[in-house]
């Protein structure tokens, strides 16, 4: 097997392993238009995912979120970690100054 051809298949696999360990965001957010004028949210609630996400960028913890939002379950703050996971390997937003 050529060096190539073994790094393209470990590479894949480590995508594989990220995959399953992660969280299947996708059943617990939705985007409803009548809801929140259509941002993400999660299932169930009027809590945009940008929400969970900044109060965790501001240092917040799990807890202190769900004390914040009673109708947000532990699985929300974990599916939005996936959900920002799944969004900074797809697109590249944020400039990223080079040395």
């Amino acid at each position: 097997m050529s060096k190539e051809t073994f790094e393209i298949l470990l590479d894949i696999e480590r995508k594989t392993a990220r995959i399953s360990y992660m969280v299947a965001w996708q059943d617990l957010f939705e985007s409803n238009p009548n809801i929140c004028g259509g941002e993400v949210c999660a299932t169930g609630t009027r809590i945009p995912v940008t929400v969970i996400l900044d109060s965790l960028a501001e240092g917040s913890t799990k807890e202190a979120i769900l004390r914040s939002y009673p109708s947000l379950k532990s699985a929300h703050i974990d599916a939005a970690l996936s959900y920002a996971a799944d969004l900074a390997h797809e697109e590249r937003l944020v400039p990223i100054r080079t040395k």
